[in-house]
């Protein structure tokens, strides 16, 4: 399921503060059906809603949710959604002239929802492996915010003229991989979209990497992400940008959680865009 970054690998929200976004899976309790499946369920309010380090609410408040399939073989599919503050996306682009400006790319709308399905499970020595393939859809987007063509200086993008008819949904694979050594959880991962629409035809990998422990006799855990994004999602318009958070959460109840984390990006700061910021969240699952 995913979350946002509180507790994993690509967005920021309580399974996973960060990383990215790979459906993460957020401290839930499943509810068994009388087949081999169950269903599991969360719903976070988060205080800015992070996706690898970069803001898609403004720096306000976003509620989010998800819901999980799990099959008894390791297979799974889910969706999550979030608010989201539409217009609010900034990047760094070439004017045409050398000049590395910061401009408003584009309006999503105001909601995002991801569709996704994949295989997790061992596959020896300890070691889980997690893929499969990921969906974003931004139902009341009116443009896509990833206008742009490469080509600039220092090989950030050159601002496309944006249309209405530009798509704003994309695709992306995944995989990560995952093993425990005593009390620390350890994880890498990697996300590629491919050259789609809504990227500018252009593709887009995210590499992360995180661990996480819990505190021993206390309902607290700890994690921290580091994520590299290369490609048409790139904010910083060098083509590339480091993301980064360290986190902890608070098990207030067996379905209750509170968490709060520091996330940053070496991209140039822009105010509740890209610059540093506290998260906290309040989750719940189900």
């Amino acid at each position: 399921m995913r979350t946002s970054i509180i507790t994993l690998t690509g967005k920021i929200t309580l399974a996973a503060f960060l990383a990215t976004a790979t459906p993460i899976l957020a401290q839930e309790s499943e509810q068994e059906t009388s087949s081999e499946f169950t269903v599991s369920g969360n719903a976070t309010v988060a205080s800015d809603y992070r996706f690898r380090g970069v803001s898609f609410s403004d720096g306000d408040v976003a509620i989010q949710g998800g819901i999980d399939v799990n099959h008894s073989s390791g297979f799974y599919a889910g969706v999550w959604g979030s608010s989201q503050d539409e217009g609010q996306n900034s990047i760094g682009v070439d004017d045409g002239t050398g000049t590395i400006i910061t401009v408003d790319s584009g309006d999503l709308g105001n909601v995002e929802i991801d569709i996704y399905g994949g295989w997790s499970g061992e596959v020896g020595r300890g070691i889980n492996l997690d893929v499969g393939l990921l969906y974003f859809y931004f139902p009341d987007a009116t443009q896509s915010i990833f206008n742009t063509a490469p080509g600039g200086v220092g090989g950030a993008p050159i601002l496309v003229a944006g249309s209405t008819d530009t798509p704003s949904d994309f695709f992306e694979p995944y995989i990560t991989l995952s093993k425990t050594f005593g009390p620390l959880e350890a994880n890498v991962g990697a996300n590629y979209a491919w050259s789609q629409s809504a990227l500018g035809d252009n593709d887009n990998i995210y590499i992360h990497g995180g661990i996480s422990t819990g505190i021993p006799s206390t309902p607290i855990t700890l994690n921290t992400n580091i994520g590299y994004t290369d490609g048409s999602l790139d904010v910083s318009g060098a083509g590339n940008y480091w993301d980064w958070f360290i986190g902890a959460e608070y098990a207030v109840t067996r379905n209750l959680t509170f968490g709060i984390a520091y996330t940053d990006t070496d991209a140039p700061s822009i105010n509740d865009s890209t610059d540093g910021a506290i998260i906290f969240t309040l989750g719940v699952s189900f």
